[in-house]
């Protein structure tokens, strides 16, 4: 086999570089994490993140329209950041995935 060609988890087929879709079962081909794998990754980030500069602006602070700004950035901070450690852990995997329509 040709270096580079990924073999579908699913069939056995050999999947060609670039390759959307496996020519053996027609499931799909992601490369590296899914939208689904990073907005998840995102969501728990943010959680996590907002939670965490709350509470370390409300230890420092008292409760204002400041520690919910805190908050927000930390939300978005470490959300981006689970993000991107998602997809940087899931870079160079190739999966196939078959969907089932109901």
């Amino acid at each position: 086999m040709n270096a580079g060609v990924q073999i579908c988890s699913l069939c056995k087929t050999a999947i060609n570089p670039g390759a959307v879709v496996c020519v053996g079962c027609q499931g799909s081909v992601v490369y590296g994490a899914t939208q689904d794998e990073m907005a998840t990754a995102f969501k728990i980030g943010a959680v996590i993140g907002g939670i965490a500069a709350l509470m370390a602006w409300l230890y420092f602070a008292t409760y204002s329209l400041s520690a919910l700004l805190a908050m927000a950035g930390g939300a978005v901070v470490f959300g981006g950041l689970l993000s991107y450690w998602t997809a940087k852990a899931k870079r160079g995997l190739v999966r196939t995935f078959r969907y089932v329509h109901h």
